[in-house]
């Protein structure tokens, strides 16, 4: 499996989200529609670099959705409808030609395998660390600022 990138962290965001759900429940939904925005946008930027991939990764880009969870904003993909998505992302053929099969031959079913260290992946992975660097990282920061000052937090 790829490395994973940094997440980007707020200072605190586990214990904010935590204090919001046991005193404000309703600044707590806010507040997760604005994490659920940073996990839908990197989604749909992300499926445009699929569908832009073209093969498999553009067959499984509706796959790549976004969200949020008790953990703070995500991006998954694959799924019962894309389940090749980890091989279209990340690649195969890591052993020459192809992968070794039980039988003997070899599958080149994905392009190459792009390593399990910080450049892997072919659009999923690439987009998130895009967004976590200058211009993208301060605009999710924003819309973290947005919500504190929407609600009189800082």
């Amino acid at each position: 499996m790829a490395g994973k990138p940094e997440p980007i962290r707020v200072e605190g965001l586990r214990e904010l989200r935590s204090t919001l759900k046991n005193s404000n429940k309703e600044l707590k939904k806010d507040f997760d529609k604005s994490l659920r925005l940073i996990g839908v946008e990197t989604a749909l930027d992300a499926r445009r670099r699929a569908s832009s991939e073209g093969g498999a990764l553009a067959k499984g880009a509706s796959s790549i959705v976004g969200g949020v969870d008790f953990r703070g904003a995500f991006v998954r993909f694959g799924g019962p409808k894309a389940p090749f998505m980890a091989g279209a992302e990340f690649g195969g053929g890591a052993h020459g030609k192809g992968n070794p099969t039980a039988r003997g031959g070899y599958t080149t079913q994905f392009r190459p395998w792009t390593g399990n260290n910080d450049d892997a992946g072919y659009a999923i992975w690439p987009t998130i660390r895009h967004r976590q660097d200058g211009p993208n990282r301060e605009l999710t920061e924003a819309q973290i600022n947005q919500f504190i000052h929407r609600n009189n937090l800082g």
